[in-house]
């Protein structure tokens, strides 16, 4: 019975949230970034309520936590709701629309999605087979100091990818230089947050994860941030301009280039403190492909195939919600 429960708890999270995710990227098309701020508090204040009363009353289970998730999505699905513009609350009929060009660009982008959790999953799986658990430990202790940087970016190229598709009409060497400043200040942003964590570390790495870092691990996986927060904005803008399975090719390429890299690193004797290093050259060997070689070609932006996947009957309201 209570696998019954927890599994129940757990399909009950999952799809409030991917509800509540729907209204957020609606938000995020409208640049309505300070608003999913408070979507995001309200879901994680209620469920922290629910924990909380629920630790004074008994212990915690995993059922406990996954209704608590589910519960606090449910919360931000509503306030998701009454925050959207009020052109956008509204229920239409189903209608006939491009859905075959929303799937091929949908599947395209969750494939790329997918890449850097895949490369890092190799990674470990890599570093464990030649080197062994304790190396992969110390490998991912570091990289779990140095995440910040990477939700930093991550952060901040959701707003770019809605930004530049709302700029989609505007030519494509002026969304290239608006990439390249942003590149730049995502460069200098990132290197900067990374050197007050390393100034930190010998406090602030112990308090993090219960022991000693290694400081050159620690440096190269905010390299890796930083290559990151290079590359991104080409990539979002390539992805806005219809070029994502191209962009998905370079991305699998040079994921492929960077595992293999830290393979023969480590098969070579050096040492884990490399595998940071290798992913690094291979993700701004990656972005500089895309930034020479896609961007650079000229293409249509094809606003004709945007037009075929909005209906005409868009802004006609069948019921408020």
């Amino acid at each position: 019975m209570t696998g019954w429960w927890t599994a129940a708890a757990y399909g009950l999270a999952v799809v409030t949230f991917v509800a509540e995710d729907v209204l957020r990227r609606l938000l995020m098309a409208h640049l309505k970034f300070w608003r999913i701020v408070c979507v995001d508090m309200s879901s994680f204040l209620v469920s922290l309520a629910i924990l909380a009363v629920s630790a004074h009353n008994g212990p915690l289970t995993l059922s406990t936590f996954f209704l608590a998730l589910g519960a606090g999505q449910f919360a931000a699905l509503f306030l998701a709701a009454g925050l959207l513009p009020r052109r956008e609350r509204f229920v239409v009929k189903p209608i006939r629309g491009g859905y075959g060009t929303v799937a091929r660009y949908g599947a395209w982008r969750a494939a790329q999605q997918g890449l850097r959790p895949a490369l890092l999953t190799g990674m470990r799986a890599t570093v464990g087979l030649i080197v062994g658990l304790a190396a992969t430990g110390q490998l991912e202790a570091a990289r779990i100091y140095a995440a910040p940087t990477m939700l930093f970016v991550s952060g901040l190229s959701s707003f770019l990818f809605a930004s530049f598709a709302r700029d989609t009409a505007k030519p494509l060497p002026e969304l290239l230089r608006s990439a390249d400043r942003m590149v730049l200040l995502l460069v200098v942003a990132t290197i900067a947050v990374g050197g007050v964590f390393i100034g930190v570390l010998p406090w602030l790495g112990h308090l993090v994860t219960g022991h000693a870092l290694d400081i050159w691990l620690c440096v190269g996986w905010f390299a890796y941030s930083t290559s990151i927060a290079a590359v991104t904005p080409y990539g979002a803008l390539a992805a806005v301009r219809h070029r994502q399975a191209a962009v998905f090719g370079w991305r699998l390429a040079d994921s492929t280039f960077s595992l293999s890299l830290a393979v023969i690193a480590l098969a070579m004797g050096g040492g884990v403190v490399l595998v940071p290093v290798a992913l690094t050259a291979g993700s701004l060997l990656g972005g500089l492909a895309i930034r020479w070689f896609i961007l650079r070609r000229p293409f249509p932006s094809r606003p004709e195939e945007i037009a075929r996947t909005i209906s005409p009957h868009h802004s006609q309201a069948e019921a408020h919600v």
